[in-house]
């Protein structure tokens, strides 16, 4: 007995060393991603930065960051916790934001599939300033904590009254935030949360309605800075030449062609939910810059779910690192 308990005893020891190692990693990995990213992106702009902060928070700024009050206000939020050691500087409230959202969307990743690895966290982290190229966005860390938290906690089937809510009151935060993922990632979790179909009318509505709000009740007058159809612009194909992480990605997708070819022919079971993301890639083809690769960072926590609930095997985790 005293021998199975020492055996007790020295294995959560060991889990509790190996917990705080991957902790401190992720923590740090998330500092430096953060760090890196202003550095590269935001370093020596600080006046174009903070004149485009102060004008979303005073409800001034353009369409479509505007619309994307949310994480702007915690933002502000968090530089005026700061202010008494930082005074009125943007540049350690944002570092601090988009380290904490870059550590809790960590944190989420690995609860939302058991085959991702502290690894492919490590990689996400560390690529994740080169994502910002041709538009970098310190909320996009947020987005993608909104969108591994949603997927993460209603990603399952559950009767209970108080769980549809919460997910509905996620669906409004998360509206405030960017309610085109909103949509596609509330549309996945309805169908995991087996709601019916009145239900999932609401989950649609939801962020249509905060969408019209936003932009026509709330800031009625932002305006847009750039063409809103950008496909003329991404057939060119002048802005993916221009991006360094083209040809990484690229690269990447020719050395591990045969795992992605296999990935998808696995993936293409869940019907439904290719249909959701060729919808998201062709939206972003029509009214976006795809050569902007944050913008699909809020796919991979759905990504990592499709993993996880289909019959995909070890060289779907191949295919995913």
């Amino acid at each position: 007995m005293v021998l199975v308990k020492h055996h007790l005893t020295s294995y959560t020891l060991k889990m509790n060393d190996k917990m705080y190692r991957t902790y401190s990693l992720y923590c740090l990995l998330s500092v430096f991603a953060a760090f890196a990213s202003y550095r590269l992106h935001l370093e020596g702009f600080e006046k174009v930065v903070v004149d485009g902060l102060d004008a979303i928070i005073n409800g001034t700024g353009r369409a479509p960051d505007q619309y994307r009050i949310f994480p702007y206000l915690v933002l502000a939020g968090m530089k005026e916790s700061l202010s008494p050691w930082f005074g009125e500087s943007w540049k350690y409230s944002i570092l601090l934001f988009e380290a904490l959202s870059l550590f809790g969307s960590a944190l989420f990743l690995r609860g939302v599939s058991s085959r991702v690895t502290s690894g492919h966290i490590a990689l996400l982290l560390l690529i994740y300033p080169f994502l910002m190229f041709d538009g970098v966005r310190s909320i996009a860390a947020f987005i993608l904590l909104m969108s591994s938290i949603s997927i993460f906690f209603f990603s399952h089937s559950s009767p209970l009254v108080r769980v549809k809510l919460g997910f509905y009151a996620m669906l409004v935060l998360f509206s405030f935030t960017r309610a085109d993922i909103a949509l596609l990632v509330g549309l996945v979790c309805s169908v995991y949360m087996l709601l019916g179909i009145w239900e999932k009318c609401i989950t649609v509505a939801i962020p249509l309605m905060c969408q019209l709000l936003l932009s026509t009740k709330i800031f009625p007058n932002a305006e847009y800075y750039s063409d809103l159809i950008m496909v003329s612009d991404n057939i060119s194909l002048v802005h993916f030449l221009n991006n360094p992480m083209t040809y990484l990605l690229s690269g990447c997708a020719i050395y591990y062609w045969s795992s992605i070819r296999e990935f998808m022919i696995h993936l293409y079971q869940e019907q439904k939910f290719i249909l959701l993301l060729a919808g998201y890639l062709l939206t972003v083809f029509i009214v976006g810059r795809p050569n902007e690769y944050r913008l699909f960072l809020p796919m991979l926590p759905i990504i990592f779910l499709i993993l996880e609930k289909s019959k995909y095997g070890s060289s779907g985790t191949t295919a995913a690192s």
